[in-house]
């Protein structure tokens, strides 16, 4: 009997290292809430703003994580 693979798509936005204090710090938020927001754990208007400003001023990229589950 074969099981189908399924996979969860779990959005992400990417940014380089070290601008997630730097964004922390823009915000005056822990870095474990910009942690949180990039990684789509919390989705309140601040989180939307933060992921915003981090693709637009941060060199942040959206990415789409496949995994299985």
């Amino acid at each position: 009997m074969n099981k189908k693979e399924r996979a969860k798509e779990i959005p992400r936005v990417i940014v380089p290292q070290g601008a997630q204090k730097r964004i922390a710090s823009h915000f005056g938020v822990s870095g474990e809430t910009v942690r949180k927001a990039l990684k789509y754990i919390i989705n309140t208007e601040l989180a939307v703003r933060i992921r915003e400003e981090a693709i637009k001023n941060y060199a942040g990229a959206e990415s789409i994580i496949k995994i299985r589950v």
